[in-house]
């Protein structure tokens, strides 16, 4: 019995590689199916490059019994055609399809042309083996938690699957059945200079889950557990081995939960003192909350901790409260302050286009940009993801013009319009912040200095111009 694990070549649709790090999910799955004598393999059909025919070849010397395809929202299409491809060339072959996308799709992913058998819902590492036992007729489909199937042209949706209490008895990923190796990731960071993460960088979850209640995400209100930070730090030493130079947590909130994450937070730090890694660079993500001590953030930074993401989204408190946030603009001045004081270096997160933001409330994150003045700023456009109140609520009212998930990127176009700003209207404010505050200065002029002195770029002169010249007077109103 061999199962094969696919993500799915996206670039055949967008163009250029969509997966600087390693797919963790799939290979939390073909881990624990090794551990239980099964054949897996995980096949990264986007770091790869294969083309459509390419990977058709590839599925034919696999030769599996069942595939494993996982992807997002934003690849909804390349998995309905991964789907396809394996079952021209394995017409025998069970499909199963797991991921963001697929949890809030299924009617999507088992349409009537679809190759797709079932759909994976949620986390899939407590039901894993309960669905290879489905296909090889070991068990019945209808006592399968967390799946969902076509019957008589009906979707059936079984009951959820419990989510994973005990992270610790998740084998380690099993980067030793990954194609390509680990040596073909940079990860994340690709293309924005983080200062102190080297390259390559590994990702790693230390948690999961997030209780709060944010309407834009798919992923709130779930049970937030954590790891020993003694397993954490083992597989820090495992991914050294590997060649990583740096370690980025991909949990939603390593930070600013609770007192008791402060607490999880530091046992973790002094693990990595007491194993002589603090040299390597490390990146998280965080919350501005109360729950933010400077004895904490000083303690990852002697732990080597270099970055914080920080979730900010505005600079409206109006917005913040819209959002469900559940934070206010003296945490986020405070955090940062914090964050500074403690030597850490800090990105600050900002959506643009939510239901009830106006230009006044654009202006005023501007102004809350520079009050704080982080070090980066990562702008994007808010996008109604499944799963999400957001999604619900611009579904409603029929808000929602687009409902091509390969256009749901979050950082080129919006797919939605609300009472207060059209869709040109959301993606001109996003242009005009990323342009007054994501890019830097040196860059905006060696772009103008580019249309000048350079014969190939003086068609591009008057277009430049005019963009600066529009914007200038919005960039005036946030000073106001």
């Amino acid at each position: 019995m061999k199962i094969l694990f696919i993500n799915p070549p996206l670039h055949n649709f967008l163009g250029g590689c969509h997966s600087e790090t390693t797919p963790l999910g799939l290979m939390y799955l073909a881990a624990i199916l090794e551990k239980n004598n099964y054949e897996a393999k995980v096949l990264d059909a986007e770091r790869l490059l294969l083309n459509w025919d390419d990977l058709a070849l590839k599925i034919k010397t696999e030769n599996p019994n069942i595939i494993g395809i996982g992807g997002m929202t934003l690849g909804t299409p390349a998995i309905l055609k991964t789907a396809a491809v394996c079952k021209n060339v394995l017409p025998n072959v069970k499909i199963m399809v797991g991921g963001a996308g697929p949890t809030f799709e299924p009617e999507r992913m088992l349409q009537k042309e679809s190759a797709i058998d079932l759909v994976v819902r949620f986390e899939a590492e407590n039901n894993i083996l309960d669905i290879i036992n489905y296909f090889t007729g070991a068990k019945d489909i209808k006592d399968v938690k967390g799946i969902a199937y076509q019957e008589a042209k009906q979707i059936i949706i079984n009951p959820p699957a419990e989510y994973v209490k005990d992270l610790d008895s998740i084998p380690l990923p099993a980067y030793h059945l990954l194609e390509p190796s680990f040596s073909n990731y940079s990860g994340m960071h690709r293309g924005f200079a983080y200062y102190g993460m080297q390259m390559p960088n590994a990702v790693i979850m230390a948690s999961r889950g997030c209780p709060h209640r944010c309407i834009f995400c798919s992923n709130h209100k779930t049970p937030n557990r954590r790891r020993d930070p003694k397993k954490i730090v083992d597989e820090i030493e495992f991914c050294l081995n590997l060649g990583a130079k740096s370690i980025q947590f991909y949990d939603d909130e390593f930070i600013g939960t609770s007192p008791v994450q402060n607490s999880w937070v530091e046992a973790i730090c002094d693990e990595i003192i007491a194993r002589n890694l603090q040299h390597i660079s490390y990146l998280v993500q965080g919350r501005c909350s109360p729950f933010i001590k400077l004895e904490i953030l000083q303690k990852m930074k002697t732990a080597g901790f270099k970055w914080v993401w920080w979730g900010v989204e505005s600079g409206s408190q109006k917005m913040l409260d819209l959002m469900k946030k559940d934070t206010t603009l003296a945490d986020i001045k405070n955090t940062f302050k914090i964050a500074h004081a403690a030597g850490l270096k800090s990105l600050m997160f900002i959506i643009i286009g939510l239901p009830g933001e106006t230009k006044k409330d654009v202006y005023e994150t501007g102004r809350l940009i520079e009050n704080v003045n982080p070090d980066q700023v990562r702008f994007h456009i808010i996008t109604p993801f499944p799963g999400s109140d957001l999604w619900e609520k611009l579904k409603a009212k029929n808000q929602i013009e687009d409902y091509d998930f390969l256009h749901y990127n979050t950082r080129f176009s919006a797919v939605h319009h609300t009472d207060e700003l059209s869709a040109k209207e959301i993606e001109n404010l996003y242009k005009m912040m990323v342009l007054r505050y994501e890019s830097n200065k040196k860059n905006l002029l060696k772009v103008m200095l580019k249309s000048f002195y350079q014969p190939s770029e003086w068609k591009n002169l008057l277009p430049r111009l005019q963009k600066v010249f529009k914007i200038i007077p919005q960039w005036i109103k946030i000073k106001l």
